[in-house]
């Protein structure tokens, strides 16, 4: 089958950390496939929607197809309620003659529909961000925190993140001789590729990347944890505590009964 005759599909799943993009055929088969930074659009919506345009450039790039060949487009980006933001997407996406192939719908929406066939459940994810989406009886989106990774959820990844940046901030003068202190500020050191604590926090504080470098300490944090590091335990508990809450106060909304 000649290429111009072929139905291909690009997918994009846009996080506040990590934006993953695949481009496939309507018979199953991954053509590309690119991973690149984050594209929440509640925090720059400029910088995501040009992020996400390269995206689907690089990926027509790599299977040698005009962007003309693409025949849908489907996009699952944090912060798509942002007006301004599917604005912004869509207008470049214009530029593209792209535009009326394509749907926005929230990352979370997007990996509902397809984790809980039929509507009934609940999806919990934890990223960079957290969210607990489930949809009730008429059909209507129900969700539990999902406020952005700055707004205040707990339990996400970045929220682990800088609470152990938070102690180790709060206790600079003890780390040493602490050792549940000392390891965990031994692997921020060695994520951010530096020796001294202020002058990695400076260029943290300075960095386009901060969100993502903040939220990927998370894995090494429940690691330790795991290790039995107490301070990690007690983030990963305060965590883990959070995330339940979340679900129970979802559960109460749906009104779900034993039958």
């Amino acid at each position: 089958m000649n290429k111009e005759d072929r139905f291909y599909i690009i997918g994009v799943d846009g996080g506040a950390s990590k934006t993953r993009g695949i481009l496939f055929t309507d018979q199953g088969e991954t053509i590309a496939s690119i991973i690149d930074k984050g594209s929440n659009l509640s925090v720059d919506a400029e910088i995501a929607a040009s992020r996400i345009c390269n995206i689907i450039n690089n990926l027509c790039s790599v299977a040698d197809i005009p962007t003309d060949y693409v025949d849908a487009i489907g996009l699952g980006l944090a912060g798509s309620s942002t007006q301004d933001g599917r604005d912004m997407v869509f207008g470049k996406l214009d530029n593209m003659k792209l535009s009326q192939r394509t749907i926005i719908m929230n990352d979370a929406e997007a990996a509902f529909i397809l984790g809980c066939p039929g509507d009934f459940g609940i999806l919990v994810t934890v990223g960079t961000g957290i969210i607990c989406i489930s949809r009730n009886s008429e059909g209507k989106s129900i969700r539990q925190a999902g406020e952005g990774h700055d707004q205040g959820d707990i339990g996400s990844g970045y929220w682990i993140g800088r609470q152990a940046l938070l102690n180790l901030t709060l206790n600079e003068t003890s780390v040493l001789g602490d050792q549940d202190l000392e390891e965990i500020m031994s692997v921020f050191l060695k994520h951010v590729n530096d020796e001294e604590f202020q002058v990695a926090m400076e260029k943290l504080n300075e960095s386009d990347d901060a969100v993502f470098i903040i939220a990927g300490l998370a894995e090494s944090i429940i690691g330790l944890a795991e290790k039995g590091n107490e301070v990690a335990l007690s983030i990963l508990q305060e965590a883990t505590h959070a995330v339940s809450e979340y679900i129970i106060a979802l559960t109460d909304e749906l009104d779900y009964n034993e039958s």
